[in-house]
């Protein structure tokens, strides 16, 4: 699918995003979740929320669908500019869009597949070329197996990720959804974006399947 996309943290309280564009949406967020899981992503911002909050703590959203590469950029533009409106909430850190590589298919432009291709074999990494001492080495094999989330982060997140809401309604129908505590379960029961939702009670779009907060 082409269109514009965002990448939403449900975790900090501000539902921080980042927002891109790509013809392939899919694939354009395969790069991202690569470069994040290295530690190599290019926006720093982003990297860091990931480090802290964790792989589950994101929600990846598409935002407008388009149906012509020619208006791509443009509509990103348009929503980069909405969602920097609140700088605090936006981890991206260019005002100006600029042009994705092709994301078409499996034939990526050449620098971007030796750009893939790096950030897989480790050469974007900081470390790539050093060697480490036996002691890191065995700390960092003890970090990579995990550990399972206490009960207690198990409950935070799952708190955060349900999250309290105000009244929606619907510009069409007029049915109105009272306020409640559970987003997450309201999106499940009628088939809404969860991340939508939330960019609705944060400011960052104003209706999604016709839905608007009631105040608006």
């Amino acid at each position: 699918m082409m269109g514009i996309y965002e990448i939403c943290n449900l975790h900090d309280g501000k539902a921080t995003a980042y927002v891109g564009s790509s013809n392939d949406i899919e694939a354009r967020w395969s790069y991202h979740k690569s470069a994040l899981r290295h530690g190599t992503h290019h926006n720093r911002h982003l990297q860091r929320a990931w480090d802290k909050y964790g792989e589950d703590a994101f929600e990846w959203g598409i935002i407008e669908e388009v149906v012509s590469e020619d208006v791509l950029l443009e509509r990103e533009q348009c929503w980069l500019a909405r969602y920097l409106e609140n700088p605090a909430t936006c981890y991206n850190i260019a005002a100006v869009a600029e042009k994705p590589p092709s994301w078409t298919g499996k034939h990526h432009a050449e620098e971007a597949k030796e750009k893939i291709g790096r950030a897989h074999r480790g050469e974007l990494h900081p470390m790539w070329g050093r060697t480490h001492t036996t002691e890191t080495k065995r700390k960092m094999s003890k970090a990579r197996k995990g550990k399972p989330k206490s009960e207690a982060h198990k409950e935070e997140i799952g708190a955060a990720n349900a999250g309290a809401y105000s009244a929606f309604v619907h510009r069409e129908t007029g049915e109105m959804i009272s306020a409640g505590t559970n987003l997450s379960q309201l999106c499940r029961g009628r088939g809404l974006n969860h991340g939508h939702m939330w960019a609705i009670v944060y400011g960052k779009r104003k209706s999604h399947k016709g839905w608007v907060l009631l105040d608006d």
